[in-house]
């Protein structure tokens, strides 16, 4: 913006001596404003069917960055431990880099992880990544996880050559074991599978969400995509969602503190459940075949195409009908406090419930904030205040409300609203939380969403 500014300055100045060289200077205007367009397409306000959503997706990023392939199968199986459920569907995915690339990964903080975490930690960090081997279905979080794991790559070992590796992924029923020998005899049809598009890659290792999830940011130099999925059990102390962030760009220098400081300020940021997952992770890899990229405009692209992501997960939560935003500013604490600050709120049954229900029950939230203000001792400033949809709620040390508050709060809310099943995002609003501590350093944004009896349903049919 302030390029373009003084573009247009010089083309005033010169105005009044030559015609041609305004003219020359607009051209080089309006080229600069396209190159912008590539890297920030206007989002659209919402969808009215899957078609229409899907057509979006497709076009706004229609091929992966140079360097990349991916290949998808699916079969049936039986488990072990529940064979009363009968027949399983499973998919396979593997995404590829021409050659074996520089990566970085997120991984949970969960205490009991599953068998892909171990695999991933047990590594030296030194190898390149030959490519990202996805199960959906079975998190294989089991003590013959790691046999499984390696039995996999065992019959894959043609696509690592020496100093590199290939990365497990695995989402679904905690507990069970992977069904290594059908998983075995599939690898032949998923190595022959065409090539996916990005939003068949997104849609392709999918549980519980309704939807697919996918963001890119595209530069002439080249781009980055980012597809992720994750709708239940949603609480990052990184990861609790499978997310892979594939780029051209040939990285700068320091790049992997960029990419943590993206996931700490996003997928670390939201909560569906505030259930922390086991074997889930965000994976970055780089396949460098594209042109150089500053690290500000790489920052500003991770943090666009993590923040989409992000927010696209609790959207798309199981049961989801409203996103809650909490947004806390000028506080007197630090920013990792602001962000638990936020997360008390979103992750309160009693606003969770208010919110599904478009109820204007402000004290609920209030109570949330003193509540996590109190365990921590913390202390909500005199000075400070609450706004929920936009109306002031709380100030001068206590809750104001009146009925024609709660009657915006109310339609705000109800304006927010989006079908707790709908396969496509209706809307992309949002019921937000401003906690201003009107003095203080301290900032940060978390989203969640509320709690429905949709999300009840979903979670108590799950493994069938």
């Amino acid at each position: 913006k302030k390029l373009d500014n003084t573009l247009l300055l010089m083309a005033i100045r010169v105005n009044k001596d030559s015609a041609g060289v305004l003219l020359v200077l607009c051209i080089i205007l309006v080229g600069i404003s396209s190159v912008k367009c590539l890297a920030s397409p206007s989002p659209p306000t919402g969808f009215t069917s899957k078609a229409s959503y899907l057509s979006h997706l497709s076009s706004a990023t229609p091929a992966l960055p140079k360097g990349f392939t991916a290949r998808s199968t699916t079969f049936t199986f039986v488990p072990v431990e529940a064979p009363d459920l009968g027949e399983a569907k499973m998919s396979l995915t593997l995404i590829q880099p021409s050659k074996p690339c520089a990566w970085r990964a997120a991984l949970t903080k969960n205490a009991l992880p599953g068998a892909p975490i171990k695999f991933m930690k047990s590594l030296s960090g030194e190898e390149k990544c030959a490519g990202v081997l996805i199960n959906n279905k079975i998190s294989n979080v089991h003590p013959k996880g790691l046999e499984a794991i390696d039995t996999l790559f065992g019959e894959l070992s043609s696509l690592t050559p020496p100093g590199s590796t290939l990365l497990p992924s695995s989402t679904g029923v905690i507990g069970w074991s992977l069904p290594v020998p059908s998983m075995v005899s599939s690898l032949p049809s998923l190595l022959s599978s065409p090539p996916l598009t990005p939003t068949q890659l997104a849609s392709s290792y999918l549980t519980t969400d309704r939807y697919p999830k996918l963001a890119s940011y595209s530069s002439p130099s080249g781009s980055l995509v980012g597809t992720c999925k994750g709708a239940g059990m949603i609480e990052p102390n990184m990861g609790t969602m499978l997310c892979y962030l594939l780029t051209d760009w040939r990285l700068p220098e320091g790049w992997e503190e960029t990419f943590d400081c993206a996931v700490e300020e996003t997928f670390n940021c939201v909560s569906v459940d505030g259930d922390e997952s086991t074997s889930d992770q965000v994976i970055m890899l780089s396949s460098g075949e594209g042109g150089e990229v500053s690290k500000e405009e790489f920052g500003e692209a991770m943090r666009e195409v993590c923040g989409d992501l992000a927010r696209a997960i609790v959207r798309n939560g199981e049961g989801t009908g409203h996103v809650i935003t909490v947004k806390v500013v000028n506080f007197p604490a630090t920013d990792k406090q602001c962000r638990a600050m936020g997360k008390a709120v979103v992750n309160s049954p009693l606003v969770k419930t208010a919110v599904a229900g478009n109820d204007p029950n402000v004290g609920r939230v209030a109570g949330a904030v003193g509540s996590w203000c109190g365990r921590e001792e913390v202390e909500f400033p005199d000075r400070g205040t609450i706004d929920v949809c936009g109306v002031r709620c709380y100030e001068g040390g206590g809750v104001v409300m009146t009925q024609e508050k709660e009657d915006v709060i109310f339609d705000r809310m109800k304006g927010a609203q989006f079908g707790e099943s709908t396969d496509f995002p209706e809307n992309f609003n949002e019921v937000l939380v401003v906690i201003d501590g009107g003095g203080g350093e301290g900032k940060g944004t978390v989203w969640g969403s509320d709690l429905t009896k949709e999300y009840v349903a979903v979670n108590a049919d799950y493994r069938s």
